[in-house]
């Protein structure tokens, strides 16, 4: 069960915002205290002065907490995912970028059925992990980042990143039996996914992708905006990406619950209007439609509504 409470000043526990004390309350201070109550996890114990400035330093980024609040500074932002041991804080906040963490953070507050399915599942966050530059990746139980991820100017392409391989936690764990979680034997390119490995909804879905991966120009995709990258990575935006999701259910399963996750709106407006275009083949719409079916089951159990 998902722990919510903050001990403040020595006192008892609080279990909500209606606990806090006066001078809290009447002040912007109780947005962090708040934040700080519905943070999963250990009971976070701070004296007032130490919230106050917690709060002061989520106001204004380019301040530094003291070095005994920055274990609470780094799960603050970003909602408990992360769980810095104390030699390691730094690297959160003078070599990351606090936006990018507060990213993730704002995400998981903003979505909290997906957020208990990853504590429910033991799903964990490894930062800063040695990987090819901007890549990201979904293994065992853990999402990994790469340390250049981490780093990465644009927050909008470092959280298309990192909502695909949240989308690989959630969306496409949904759509496979839970014995069979460990897909790494058929989820690589043009390998076929055993029937018995996916549920109701998973077979459904499979079905439409693989009508869906003979025509990869109408995939959507995300442009991921790793443009520091260059041409070295042809998987990050347009004909690449589609190829790369035409190429593995998998990664079509986490790349929707992206688009699902960040612009839902956009995304289904797209094939809304494929639908709806003479040129576009029957099976292409037929696919997508029966497709949204699935997609949108999986949308109401995990994201809230925008």
């Amino acid at each position: 069960m998902i722990q919510r409470k903050l001990k403040l000043d020595g006192g008892e526990e609080l279990e909500g915002i209606h606990d806090l004390p006066w001078e809290i309350l009447s002040t912007d201070v109780r947005r962090t205290a708040e934040m700080l109550i519905l943070m999963p996890g250990p009971v976070v114990e701070l004296t007032s002065a130490e919230l106050t400035e917690l709060h002061e330093c989520m106001e204004d980024f380019t301040k530094v907490p003291r070095k005994e609040l920055r274990i609470p500074f780094v799960r603050l932002l970003s909602h408990g995912a992360f769980h810095p041991i104390q030699r390691d804080t730094s690297w959160y906040l003078f070599h990351a970028k606090r936006k990018n963490l507060a990213g993730v953070g704002n995400f998981l507050r903003a979505n909290p059925k997906v957020n208990e399915m990853l504590r429910r599942d033991k799903v964990s966050w490894a930062a800063f992990s040695d990987l090819d530059p901007g890549s990201a990746k979904f293994q065992g139980d853990q999402i990994h980042l790469s340390k250049d991820l981490m780093n990465m100017k644009s927050s909008k392409g470092f959280m298309r990143t990192t909502a695909h391989e949240i989308g690989h936690a959630t969306l496409q764990r949904m759509l496979i039996l839970k014995e069979h979680w460990d897909i790494t034997q058929w989820k690589h390119c043009g390998e076929e996914v055993p029937a018995e490995v996916l549920n109701t909804g998973g077979k459904a879905l499979y079905a439409q992708w693989k009508v869906l991966r003979k025509h990869p120009e109408y995939l959507v995709v995300q442009d991921l905006r790793l443009d520091h990258l260059g041409d070295k990575v042809s998987t990050i935006r347009g004909e690449g990406r589609q190829a790369y999701v035409a190429g593995s259910f998998t990664e079509f399963c986490a790349e929707c619950f992206a688009l699902l996750a960040l612009n839902s709106q956009e995304f289904k407006a797209i094939i809304d209007e494929w639908c709806n275009c003479e040129s576009v083949p029957g099976e292409v719409k037929a696919a997508w439609s029966k497709a949204l079916e699935v997609l949108n089951i999986c949308e109401a159990r995990l994201l809230e509504p925008k």
